[in-house]
């Protein structure tokens, strides 16, 4: 699913049903992002909540001490203990600005990972499943204990692997001819579409895809080993095996500048970066390569 919608927001640039942001409109929505951002690093340091910034975001404090410019959100990682005490505290202190959109907060959410967002913004993508409640927002990722053990880590991650993918089929199934009317100039992405659908049909039974990501999530948060050697992020880009880190390598967090700001980065951040992008990271990607989200309709709130 992933890979599929990964190829979505390549595809975005050359497609006539979506809004491409402008250099100008990116940077007021990074300029909002940060005040998002302010608030959430603030929320954390007061509660002792560990995160810090991963994906693109880390990415772009490695390789611009800022966003990178094209970049039009912020991507934060938490171990699963700091991750599932956040909803209650946005709730209790920052209620009047912000919501958790995740599983437990949403009947109509699917998706493994929360977003913080931003009441009176708007960012609607493509497929959105609360289109009037969707704001501007930090994509938050857990990150989850594995086991100690080589043989049951890698069973662990086999079934964790084998669940993301049924959820992900059965959530494209769902959403299958929104998906190839999007998609209707791209015959590698509409074949690929088709072709999990296929397997999706064969595991919907009627549900909401939300249910199976619910299993997924029972499921990559069942191990509790807050000293694991290795820690993962089985909803992230690369899946339970492409995201497995040495704990050690990432935590504890360190402080580092982005955009004249301190926030938490990873521990070796060059290290995480290595295994999201491989070795030539710091190397901008082609244009063609890059990945825009699916805008249909956004704005800042007061700040526009």
């Amino acid at each position: 699913m992933l890979k599929t919608f990964k190829a979505f927001k390549q595809y975005a640039g050359s497609n006539n049903n979506v809004h491409v942001l402008t250099d100008e409109e990116i940077k007021k929505i990074q300029k909002a992002l940060l005040k998002i951002m302010d608030d959430f690093d603030m929320l954390c340091r007061k509660h002792g909540l560990t995160y810090f910034l991963t994906g693109g975001s880390a990415l772009g404090a490695r390789r611009e001490k800022g966003f990178i410019p094209w970049d039009d959100d912020i991507d934060v990682m938490m171990p699963r203990k700091d991750y599932n005490k956040l909803p209650e505290l946005i709730e209790k202190e920052l209620n009047d600005k912000y919501w958790i959109q995740n599983l437990r907060t949403s009947d109509k959410y699917d998706l493994c990972f929360s977003k913080l967002r931003k009441k009176g913004t708007k960012y609607v993508e493509i497929f959105e499943t609360e289109p009037d409640k969707a704001g501007l927002f930090l994509d938050i990722f857990p990150l989850e204990d594995t086991y100690n053990s080589p043989i049951l880590r890698f069973m662990n991650g086999i079934i964790d692997e084998f669940l993301f993918f049924v959820a992900s089929c059965v959530r494209i199934h769902q959403k299958k001819q929104a998906l190839l009317d999007y998609a209707k100039d791209d015959n590698r992405i509409q074949q690929s579409i088709r072709m999990k659908s296929i397997i999706g049909a064969l595991f919907n039974r009627k549900k909401h895809s939300r249910e199976w990501f619910l299993y997924c999530e029972r499921w990559q948060s069942k191990c509790h080993n807050p000293d694991s050697k290795y820690a993962t992020v089985s909803c992230g880009r690369g899946h339970y095996f492409g995201e497995m880190y040495a704990r050690d390598k990432v935590l504890p967090p360190r402080e580092g500048e982005f955009e004249g700001r301190k926030y938490y980065v990873p521990k070796d951040d060059i290290y995480l970066l290595n295994c999201l992008y491989g070795k030539d990271f710091m190397t901008p990607c082609d244009l063609a390569k890059r990945e825009m989200h699916c805008v249909l309709e956004w704005n800042t709130g007061t700040e526009d």
